[in-house]
């Protein structure tokens, strides 16, 4: 008796609820974390709490990438609440394609929509993979940037706020997801060294 029940919702921009798996993690108002655990099934989870003040946010696991992170959320919890919370990530949308429910995901980049972050994807299994030689990835990726009017630029910025935000969130993340991030952190590295060929042989 006296533990407050939180439901936890996590919606795209456009506000419907993302249908993934993802971790949770609850802070008290002294940024000490009191919770933490992969609880998010189908974009829910529900949790039980002390009362008192609490900032939440949440992870959502994004195939080929690294964590995706929602924004903050503070909640203050009384004894025997039951709490509904619904935490936004900022820079997705989930669309289902037809009949069939299949996912697709994309950042709102303006120009080349969902185009970039399914280059980096494909250049990340690529290295990952070992069986493609890095020359042959910077004329595929030349070629699929000319064919979605892609500048070299705009894909590096990409890169480049794609390792930020994976950066800044390293300290929240467990030893096997912290290294995981490194990995992609060094991979979307070397991606950035093959654009950075290309753009020189443009000139």
């Amino acid at each position: 008796m006296g533990l407050a029940k939180l439901n936890i919702w996590i919606r795209d921009k456009k506000c419907r609820i993302v249908e993934r798996r993802g971790h949770l993690h609850i802070y008290n108002c002294l940024g000490e974390e009191v919770f933490r655990g992969w609880v998010i099934v189908d974009g829910h989870a529900e949790v039980k709490i002390q009362p008192g003040c609490y900032m939440v946010k949440a992870g959502i696991n994004l195939p080929h990438r690294t964590n995706l992170y929602t924004d903050r959320a503070v909640i203050i919890a009384e004894c025997d609440d039951e709490l509904c919370l619904n935490l936004i990530l900022p820079n997705f949308v989930e669309e289902k394609i037809g009949s069939t429910g299949l996912t697709m995901e994309r950042r709102l980049l303006g120009k080349g929509g969902c185009v970039p972050p399914v280059l980096l994807a494909l250049g990340i299994e690529a290295l990952r993979s070992g069986g493609i030689d890095p020359k042959e990835l910077t004329v595929a990726f030349k070629v699929l940037m000319r064919a979605a009017n892609i500048d070299v630029n705009e894909l590096v910025r990409e890169i480049d706020v794609e390792i930020e935000d994976t950066h800044q969130h390293l300290d929240e993340m467990s030893d096997e997801e912290a290294e995981e991030a490194r990995e992609y952190m060094d991979l979307l590295e070397k991606i950035k060294d093959l654009l950075r060929e290309i753009k020189q042989k443009g000139k």
